[in-house]
């Protein structure tokens, strides 16, 4: 199998669970963060590494590895395992209290799938899958992870040597109330735009961010922003950008604010 059949079979396993569990838009699959899970693949290839996320914190990971002497690979078999080990019961779902693989597979404001192959002089085979926007988002799994769908399990037998990873954060059941969220930003932007003309500098949207993950534990970059107003937004001659725009941005990441 070459590997971008691979990938658009990965991708389509992706897009039916996603369809079985939530009724959430597909996928995409997108080139360039392809291109960045290729390169972190040919990274744990090249190392011979045990699984290791990448350091962009812009995107959500899975991870997985197996040993085989063909070189084949099957895009079924791997999200079979990832839903195995993530312990979730198709036939009953019930929203988790904590991400996984399965998670970030089905996470609602995710929308682009970057899928890589490598595989290694001993034979063992790395895929990544880089996930955009990121999902996973710390207390935001309610809002994200819409189980409403009853579906028959898939299980493999295939015998493998295996094992995965995934970008896996500890999700409390309280949610943090949007209004302080939305407290901060309208306390930026007084601040940013004094002559109120609905504006916000790419400076100060990063200072949100900031604030936010002080005050809510969470673990946006400056990057988000700005990977943001640069693929989703057009930002004006003086580098800012429509506020309603960029609360549209937020909200995408996983943020729930009020409307």
């Amino acid at each position: 199998m070459s590997e971008q059949n691979f990938s658009e079979e990965l991708l389509a396993e992706h897009n039916n669970l996603r369809q079985k569990f939530g009724n959430v838009h597909l996928l995409e699959l997108d080139p360039d963060l392809s291109n960045k899970a290729q390169k972190h693949a040919d990274h744990l290839a090249q190392n011979k590494s045990k699984l290791q996320n990448s350091k962009d914190e812009s995107v959500g990971e899975n991870l997985y590895y197996f040993e085989s002497d063909d070189g084949l690979y099957d895009a079924k078999h791997i999200v079979d395992y990832w839903i195995k080990k993530s312990k979730i019961d198709l036939n009953n779902p019930a929203l988790p209290n904590m991400t996984s693989h399965f998670t970030q597979i089905v996470w609602k404001s995710s929308q682009k799938l970057g899928v890589g192959v490598s595989q290694a002089n001993n034979g063992g085979i790395y895929v990544v899958a880089f996930y955009f926007p990121r999902g996973n988002v710390v207390n935001y799994i309610e809002d994200n992870v819409i189980i409403n769908h009853r579906s028959e399990s898939g299980n493999s037998d295939h015998e493998h040597s295996d094992c995965s990873e995934v970008k896996n954060n500890q999700a409390k059941k309280e949610k943090r109330p949007a209004d302080k969220v939305n407290q901060i930003l309208e306390k930026i932007v007084k601040k940013a735009d004094k002559e109120k003309t609905g504006k916000i500098s790419l400076t100060k949207a990063k200072k949100v961010f900031q604030l936010i993950n002080e005050k809510f534990g969470t673990n946006f970059t400056n990057m988000d922003a700005k990977i943001f107003f640069e693929k989703f937004h057009n930002l004006d001659e003086q580098g800012k950008v429509d506020y309603k725009e960029f609360r549209k941005a937020l909200t995408s990441l996983g943020l729930k604010l009020n409307h």
